[in-house]
């Protein structure tokens, strides 16, 4: 099993600001309350293989703001196409 570093810091330069994860759960929240009938497991896959399918990126390296953003855009497209 890999160890996971839960523990904060207090000197460590490069941490990023945790003040970033609500919104990133907000825009998680809107986009699961698009599709309510998937488990967490499931919507969690298919937002990286939609995040994967679009960039042809890894969906570990990019930002929340910049994976977000493809996710969203690429469920506004899927709801366009649904009309």
């Amino acid at each position: 099993m890999s160890e996971i570093s839960f523990a904060r810091k207090e000197n460590q330069e490069n941490m990023r600001d945790v003040n970033r994860i609500p919104n990133a759960m907000q825009r998680l929240e809107t986009l699961w309350r698009k599709m309510p009938d998937q488990r967490l497991g499931q919507f969690l896959s298919n937002m990286l293989s939609l995040y994967y399918s679009e960039t042809k990126r890894d969906p570990f390296f990019p930002e929340e703001n910049d994976f977000l953003s493809v996710i969203e855009k690429a469920v506004q497209e899927m709801e366009r196409g649904q009309e």
